[in-house]
């Protein structure tokens, strides 16, 4: 007596076992989907990085070439060498000696004022390059200062924005992750209400047919029941049970109900 609920089982289990490796392969699949999300990131943090680093190396270096381009420059304003003038000897032209030695002194004291200011002149102008030369190279190093600070908050906002971008495509694809395992989950209880449902409805089955073999067999004994030992109605049962396709489990179970 064959219960159709067992095939219906078997083929439920082998259904359940190809959805579970269905599932598997998704799952799978998702995950390594999402590794390749984080490798890819880690690279694009590494090349930004890269490029930030660059970036800053050579800002740096045409900065420290520009100090040393002022640095290097020569002197504008040096003073000449020369030896001093002199009053040479002065005509007598009639003059007495007292009067031409004022005049030479005059003329002396004229040359050498000539002098200090020409010397005062050259000085401010070479005070004047120093100072333009320090202010230069003040700039220099307060936009040198300046661009590496920019470029640092730069890579900064990068590196930020590329967290956040990447903290989003991994929490998509969590997400769908855990939709896998609970559709996985949820398909298991289905599968295992299926198959509590089709226990008890082959429990029911087995218990019918049963019932219906007992009732069939006592029908068939029941006018000649007086006539017949025990023991050759328990073989006339067990007999009448293995024609019909009864387990003898079964059979020898139900040996009270004869």
């Amino acid at each position: 007596m064959s219960n159709p609920y067992k095939k219906y089982l078997e083929s439920l289990g082998e259904a359940q076992q190809q959805t579970g490796d269905l599932f598997g392969q998704m799952l799978s699949g998702t995950q390594g989907s999402r590794q390749d999300i984080s490798d890819r990131y880690a690279l694009m943090r590494q090349n930004l990085g890269q490029m930030s680093e660059t970036a800053s190396g050579q800002a740096a270096q045409g900065y420290a070439a520009a100090r040393e381009r002022v640095q290097a420059a020569p002197e504008a304003y040096v003073r000449p060498a020369a030896p001093a003038r002199q009053i040479g000897a002065v005509p007598a032209v009639g003059a007495d000696a007292a009067t031409v030695a004022n005049l030479r002194a005059a003329a002396q004291q004229g040359v050498d004022a000539n002098q200090a200011a020409l010397r005062q002149v050259y000085d401010t102008l070479a005070q004047s390059d120093v100072a333009n030369r320090r202010s230069r190279l003040s700039d220099i190093d307060l936009a040198s200062t300046s661009d590496l600070a920019q470029l640092a908050a730069l890579a900064q906002a990068q590196t930020f924005g590329l967290g956040r971008q990447e903290m989003a495509d991994l929490t998509a694809i969590d997400q769908v992750i855990n939709q896998i395992q609970r559709d996985q989950i949820a398909a298991d209880l289905g599968y295992g209400e299926r198959e509590l449902s089709a226990i008890t409805q082959g429990q029911t089955f087995d218990q019918n047919a049963m019932n219906s073999a007992v009732n069939m067999f006592t029908a068939m004994v029941n006018p000649i029941v007086d006539v017949l030992e025990p023991d050759s109605l328990l073989e006339l049962w067990l007999a009448f049970s293995e024609e019909i396709g009864m387990p003898m489990q079964q059979a020898l179970g139900s040996v009270g109900a004869v």
